[in-house]
């Protein structure tokens, strides 16, 4: 399955950012696809680079590094 497919399907419903991908999709398709966490990051960058996805903002806790949402 394609790294990518799998994003753009989670991203046509709501927007994520990286670590809540990963998470939506082990907890959707954990049994039967393991995408590396790092591979999601690539995807990512790859597709705003190719106008695929555009991101939405970037969200910025007190405690921690900032996560852009795409």
């Amino acid at each position: 399955m394609s790294t990518r497919l799998v994003i753009l399907g989670l991203l046509h419903w709501q927007p994520f950012y990286g670590y809540e991908l990963k998470q939506e999709i082990e907890r959707k398709m954990g049994d039967w696809t393991s995408i590396a966490f790092g591979s999601i990051y690539i995807a990512l960058d790859k597709m705003q680079q190719e106008g695929l996805i555009e991101k939405a903002g970037i969200q910025q806790d007190e405690d921690r590094p900032a996560r852009t949402i795409y």
